[in-house]
């Protein structure tokens, strides 16, 4: 089978090397030079119809697609209308993972554990919220869009937080990304991400993973996101599986389509 992975990471590359290691022919946009395992083509991956004529060109049988930025644009749509077999999520299922506030209201809708939050697209009114002591700290603030793993920043004091404010929303450190954001409550424990693949009925885990979030050590330092992670078995038991499938992914399973995919 003649496969194309989209993306240039770590974690396209670990898909480039599992598609190689069982026999099939690679390709890879952009790729990196590491890639060895794969004929990389130097493309943007913005250039939708530019992918599509490669795929056509090249017999590509399989399209798998790494980063988030392409997937919120819409091109599992872009390529599904053309024929194209694409593993991927909608341009609307990847408004969970693309937009934060849509992420937060749907699972406040649908009684999803989340932490209590508030939504802002005025700088001003963020601000007058958090002199007035409407939240406790540390707090956590986040972009609205995608940032690169960067987009979240947990303040301790008012100062820091009126500060990320202006940083997400005046001074645009986070590009468009920072239009509108999100202050939620912190809540302190062990991160983890449990990841499932969905036919949007059924669905498969992967192995639980956890991501090495601060830059230095000790929990110090700012979210940088990009810094690797950890994926083992055992990192949660059988109880905490239960739980996270019963009041969180079943839920977005059974109530996503209902509303948003119609």
């Amino acid at each position: 089978m003649r496969t194309l992975i989209l993306g240039s990471g770590g974690r396209e590359h670990a898909l480039v090397y599992g598609i190689k290691r069982d026999g099939g022919e690679v390709f890879a946009i952009p790729g990196n030079d590491g890639m060895e395992e794969a004929i990389c083509e130097r493309m943007d991956l913005s250039e939708f119809e530019r992918i599509y004529e490669f795929i056509k060109r090249k017999g590509i049988e399989l399209v798998i697609v790494g980063p988030e930025n392409p997937l919120v644009e819409g091109i599992v749509d872009f390529m599904e209308d053309r024929g194209v077999k694409i593993f991927g999520p909608s341009k609307v299922a990847s408004q969970l993972e693309g937009s934060k506030i849509f992420a937060k209201n749907f699972m406040s809708e649908y009684g999803i554990p989340t932490a209590k939050f508030e939504v802002y697209d005025s700088s001003k009114r963020a601000i007058s919220d958090i002199e007035g002591g409407k939240f406790s700290f540390p707090v956590v603030l986040k972009c609205d869009g995608l940032a690169a793993g960067k987009g979240v920043v947990i303040s301790n004091d008012k100062k820091g937080a009126i500060s990320t404010v202006l940083d997400m929303m005046e001074r645009k450190v986070f590009k468009d990304a920072g239009e509108r954001i999100v202050v939620e409550e912190f809540l302190e424990g062990k991160e983890l991400s449990y990841m499932v693949i969905s036919d949007g009925e059924n669905f498969v885990p992967f192995v639980p993973s956890r991501d090495h979030k601060k830059v230095f050590d000790g929990e110090r330092g700012p979210n940088t996101g990009g810094m690797g992670a950890i994926a083992w078995e055992n990192l949660i038991d059988d109880e905490v599986k239960r739980e996270i499938e019963e009041k969180i992914i079943k839920p977005v399973i059974r109530n996503f389509p209902r509303k948003y995919c119609e």
